[in-house]
């Protein structure tokens, strides 16, 4: 009976914490993204770094950054991006390094690319979360912070 309990306990919480946004506020936080997205894909790299969170920023210099930027955008050369579009968004909490446990907006990319006469496609998850002001800051994983925090480019 326990089991039971704590599984539907379990069940009701990941169905209320992951539930869809259907805010205003929140879907123009995904056009945000898919315009933050084409930005990063297109090199314009000033566009994107003014909304990572500001402890992350202090981790690395925006000139690391970049730099890291340009060295992934170099191996996708040739690449013909087709579209970037949002799968959705939800409100969930995440632990991050620096930050903790901390509310999110969790919002789902899809972009298509063709890449040597092939169609593909990935998905990518972006946290954001609320500042003081009212904003939405940027937030990197787990990997991506440990890589900068060694002054390392991160793997993907």
């Amino acid at each position: 009976m326990r089991v039971v309990a704590c599984v539907a306990v379990l069940c009701l919480s990941l169905v209320l914490t992951g539930s869809v946004v259907a805010s205003p506020k929140y879907e123009a936080l995904e056009r945000f993204q898919v315009q933050q997205t084409w930005a990063s894909i297109r090199g314009q790299y000033g566009k994107v770094w003014p909304l990572l969170h500001p402890r992350y920023q202090r981790v690395t210099t925006r000139a690391f950054w970049e730099a890291c930027q340009r060295k992934r955008a170099q191996k996708r050369a040739g690449v013909e991006w087709i579209s970037v579009k949002s799968t959705g968004a939800y409100k969930d909490w995440v632990t991050r390094p620096l930050l903790g446990w901390i509310p999110v907006v969790v919002i789902g990319i899809e972009v298509k690319f063709r890449d040597r006469g092939t169609t593909q496609t990935v998905r990518e998850t972006h946290y954001w979360t609320p500042d003081t002001h009212g904003e939405f800051a940027a937030l990197w994983d787990p990997a991506t912070y440990r890589a900068y925090k060694a002054h390392r480019c991160p793997s993907s």
